[in-house]
């Protein structure tokens, strides 16, 4: 993944913020109003002694919200800066690792990915994520993708942004795509108001593997 367009997009955006303040990191998320939405769904699928994986959970900001809900929180991003800072709770860890090539030896109650999988350019670095994903499920353990997809057809933006001020690159499968893909079983969730979904080509879905 570190010679795909979107990984230059994030590392070059990472380079030019002032890493000292992690609300400039992360104010895209920080002030949307869809983390809500998507803590109430998640902490229907906890208990207390649940052992969570974040992927791409870059600054732990849905971290910080689970760990008081669950055993212990794993967060993966392949950021190589210090977040140690902005960890609220004892029970978070960070490990800096691409998704696509985390795996370990351990196994997860749950393991989530928010808005990442747009940014998996190749479809081989998305078969790696998902196969690595499936190996550190347990019987009872369950994967939540929580994305933005193609409606009625794959779209790829690999464009200009007025917003961002930078060109901006991300894939958006189909649904369908990736249930193929991750091959378990599935369900399928609208948990975002209408308002969220501000483009006619493309959807806010949940997915939930088991």
């Amino acid at each position: 993944m570190k010679n795909s367009k979107t990984y230059k997009f994030w590392q070059k955006r990472y380079l030019n913020i002032d890493h000292n303040s992690i609300v400039e990191k992360s104010r895209h998320y920080i002030n949307d109003p869809r983390i809500l939405y998507d803590f109430n769904f998640l902490k229907l699928y906890i208990s207390p002694n649940m052992k969570i994986l974040d992927q791409g959970g870059g600054a732990c900001i849905m971290a910080n919200m689970l760990a008081p809900i669950c055993k212990s929180v794993t967060v993966i991003d392949y950021q190589d800066i210090d977040y140690s800072k902005y960890i609220k709770h004892s029970n978070i860890s960070y490990i800096q690792k691409d998704i696509c090539d985390f795996v370990d030896n351990s196994v997860f109650d749950l393991i989530i990915c928010l808005g990442v999988i747009i940014y998996i350019e190749q479809d081989i670095d998305l078969h790696n994520f998902f196969f690595n994903c499936k190996q550190m499920m347990g019987k009872n353990s369950k994967l939540i993708i929580r994305n933005q997809f193609g409606i009625n057809k794959k779209v790829t933006v690999n464009k200009y942004s007025e917003e961002l001020k930078d060109n901006y690159f991300a894939v958006y499968r189909t649904v369908e795509e990736i249930v193929e893909l991750v091959e378990l079983p599935v369900e399928i969730h609208d948990i975002y108001p209408k308002s969220c979904n501000l483009y006619q080509d493309t959807a806010y879905r949940c997915l939930i593997f088991t």
